[in-house]
């Protein structure tokens, strides 16, 4: 086996091997560390933008199984001894050998913050390296993410129950479905078929090559392609993966009374309602392997409330944990996908979070970004139909609440039907409820409350020294919260007392087509 000083002293003298415009600062570049171990970086470079590049070298399996750690040592050592920002580091690992190395190298690549890149190499007995492969970070097993596509199949008894769930299992294994999850339900309404209890098959969310291969094994070609167009049109990655998901379980041959699609938005209206209570779970392949999972946490993430519903959010975080920090951000991008407004004040409190000393965080959000079906309730003296946030950042001694709500400038509200026709190109029916049917009044509500002079807004309120505090219409800049002493808009009272003729017509066209 070549050593490994020869290949690094090749390098060294030939580094456009790797990348043009690499320019040699020394090779086994000493880092010291006055506070412990100190690194010798194989060859030390920098590239054409004037960024640090660090090479490491690896040629056998046991080297190979090192080389994260070393990375993540010679990142602080730069850091502490040279002052160095982050974008200024690069790394760049060159390995005979991937078998031990290429997972975690994938791993530090999507989750790091520096650029790194890898090089499957060969080379001759005196070092030459011969050839280069750039090696892509692998897909590694998808993190825990239950499907927002769901089936719930109703049963007269548990027997029935017990029987579709082993039919489900053999189904499962069959499509080449490994990880899901089967929920079990009581029903309390009453249900034409006679059912009193249900099932909810529910799958870990995979790659599209995993669909894409599974699929073409299970289907026959005209239903392949079938699939793989329906999925391609939606342009959401997103919704595609969901597509592609929905394909792959068959319940043709699952013995039910009856049964529905499901989704996050469903589960939380049907237990909210209690048409159904949660009874017991059922975990496969690595749901199973988690002895921390409860079912009433299993259940809780069915419901989307951890991250996939489309309406809700419920978070918890510390504001030094920067893992979760990064995981709530990313709910936002879907609770909060039609509403730019909170979604980026809340990116800002986060921020503004995370500057404090240590604090706990709850947030909680609820919009479904259809802001006449919030009115309705308006108009039927329900103010909790509106959409709104809290975020509770607390500390040791004191906290601060931040509550986002809808608010009225004062505009009157125009006539209804003239509203609906100019923004969905025709009436109540053919233009509204059609829209919404596909769920594209979520694309229109920032355009329908500008017109009915409706606006988002977020207040502090200080608990602690500053007990009663409040701040109005507040903006976030940097680590400071600026705002009004008094709200620059109304409350949506003022918009139900003054615009009660709006509100009857509205409720009037949803009590003539909309069976509630």
């Amino acid at each position: 086996m070549v050593r490994e000083s020869l290949i690094r002293d090749w390098l060294a003298q030939h580094l456009n091997f790797l990348e043009p415009g690499l320019e040699l600062i020394k090779p086994e570049q000493h880092l010291p560390n006055a506070n412990g171990t100190s690194g010798f970086i194989d060859v030390f470079a920098k590239d054409s933008s004037g960024r640090v590049v660090v090479i490491e070298i690896k040629r056998s399996e046991s080297a190979a199984r090192e080389a994260i750690t070393e990375l993540a040592k010679y990142a602080a050592l730069l850091r502490v001894s040279r002052g160095l920002l982050k974008s200024e580091i690069r790394f760049i690992i060159v390995s005979t050998t991937w078998d031990e190395l290429r997972a975690p190298f994938s791993e530090w690549s999507v989750s790091t913050s520096y650029l790194t890149e890898g090089y499957d190499v060969t080379a001759d007995a005196d070092g030459r390296l011969l050839t280069k492969v750039p090696v892509l970070p692998a897909e590694l097993n998808r993190a825990r993410n239950i499907c927002r596509r769901q089936f719930v199949l109703y049963y007269k008894d548990d027997q029935a129950c017990d029987i579709a769930e082993k039919a489900i299992e053999e189904m499962a294994k069959a499509r080449g479905i490994r990880d899901f999850l089967v929920f079990r339900f009581e029903l309390h309404a009453e249900n034409v078929y006679g059912a009193t209890r249900g099932l909810i098959f529910a799958q870990q969310l995979e790659s599209k090559a995993f669909y894409l291969e599974h699929l073409q094994r299970c289907l026959s070609s005209e239903e392949y392609e079938e699939a793989v167009e329906n999925a391609e049109d939606h342009d959401d990655p997103d919704d595609t993966l969901d597509e592609l998901a929905d394909y792959l379980p068959t319940f043709d041959e699952i013995p039910r009374e009856t049964a529905e699609i499901g989704n996050p938005e469903k589960i939380v209206d049907r237990l909210s309602r209690e048409v159904w209570s949660p009874t017991t779970v059922r975990r496969y392949g690595r749901f199973s392997c988690d002895e921390r999972l409860t079912d009433k946490q299993l259940w809780f993430e069915l419901s989307g409330s951890a991250g996939s519903s489309f309406i809700h959010f419920i978070g918890f975080a510390r504001s030094n944990d920067r893992a979760k920090i990064a995981e709530v951000t990313s709910a936002l991008q879907t609770v909060l996908f039609h509403n730019s407004s909170w979604r980026h004040t809340i990116e800002d409190l986060l921020r503004y979070a995370q500057s404090l000393e240590e604090a706990a965080l709850t947030l909680v959000i609820f919009d479904n970004c259809s802001i006449l079906d919030n009115l309705l309730g308006v108009s039927e003296g329900n103010s909790d139909s509106l959409p709104v946030f809290n975020l509770l950042i607390d500390r040791d001694h004191s906290a601060q609440i931040f509550v986002g709500q809808v608010r009225w400038n004062g505009t009157p509200a125009p006539d209804f039907n003239n509203l609906i026709s100019e923004v969905f190109e025709g009436d109540f029916f053919d233009g509204y409820l059609i829209a919404r049917h596909f769920g594209g009044q979520k694309e229109k509500n920032e355009e329908l409350m500008a017109k009915l002079g409706l606006k988002y807004c977020v207040d502090c309120h200080s608990l602690g020294p500053s007990e009663g505090e409040i701040q109005f219409d507040i903006e976030v800049r940097g680590t400071q919260i600026k705002g009004r002493s008094t709200p620059a808009f109304a409350a949506m009272s003022e918009f139900a007392d003054q615009q009660a003729g709006f509100l009857q017509q509205l409720k009037g066209k949803f009590d003539e087509f909309v069976l509630r």
